[in-house]
């Protein structure tokens, strides 16, 4: 999701989706750049097939309706970023996330009954692969009790407070 880039781990996405025989949607943009096209032309291109399929840029409720009938979304990301809403939106449509230790995702990924984080290739192809371990339903509570509108304002304001030794 997001830009087709070595930053978002879509090679890694595609290699354990090939060692789970399991099949991967890509959704994001190539780009312009002859980065970004040699990175696709090298990485991704190779490896499409009736198994893994590159969708392109889809609007965002297009991508909620396919990651919510997802068996999981595949997040093995190779470098930190600033805040995931996919994963947000993942676990509130009851998708568990199989993601890399990469900060914040191995900082909302807390428990093993919604996802999986981890930088073992090996580990995240045996989360993919047993999937039916992770639990829709708690998937939904998660996010509901560590990600709601309310919650993370009342988070916030507290932190703030601390902050500023109110």
């Amino acid at each position: 999701v997001g830009r087709l880039c070595e930053q978002k781990g879509a090679y890694e996405a595609i290699q354990i989706a090939i060692k789970s025989k399991l099949p991967l949607l890509l959704f994001g943009r190539v780009g312009f750049t002859d980065e970004r096209q040699k990175y696709y032309n090298d990485k991704i291109k190779p490896y499409l097939s009736e198994k893994i399929k590159y969708m392109g840029e889809v609007n965002h409720g297009g991508l909620l309706k396919y990651i919510k009938n997802a068996r999981a979304t595949l997040l093995p990301t190779q470098r930190p970023e600033v805040w995931p809403n996919v994963i947000i939106e993942s676990l509130s449509s009851g998708t568990p996330v199989i993601t890399s230790n990469q900060p914040p995702f191995n900082e909302m990924i807390l428990s093993d009954k919604i996802g999986k984080s981890s930088d073992s290739i090996t580990e995240l192809v045996d989360a993919v692969v047993n999937i039916n371990h992770f639990s829709r339903n708690v998937c939904r509570e998660y996010a509901k009790q560590k990600f709601d509108g309310k919650i993370m304002s009342k988070k916030y304001f507290s932190l703030y407070k601390k902050i500023l030794n109110i």
